[in-house]
């Protein structure tokens, strides 16, 4: 992926458009699954904020 981002931001006149079409229409979305898996949504993120922070250990 960084790969790729640095010759869109560097190589202006070899990127080859349809390339970054296939990418942006096919590639991307199974990463964005694959992130959205590990990443909780910003509702669950949300509500973990309004918990009460836990305090030490009670012994």
């Amino acid at each position: 992926m960084a790969a790729f981002r640095d010759a869109l931001i560097h190589g202006y006149e070899g990127v080859d458009i349809n390339k970054v079409w296939t990418t942006a229409t096919k590639a991307l979305p199974a990463v964005r699954t694959a992130i959205a898996a590990i990443v909780p949504s910003v509702e669950q993120l949300a509500l973990e904020l309004r918990r009460p922070a836990s305090g030490p250990p009670q012994e």
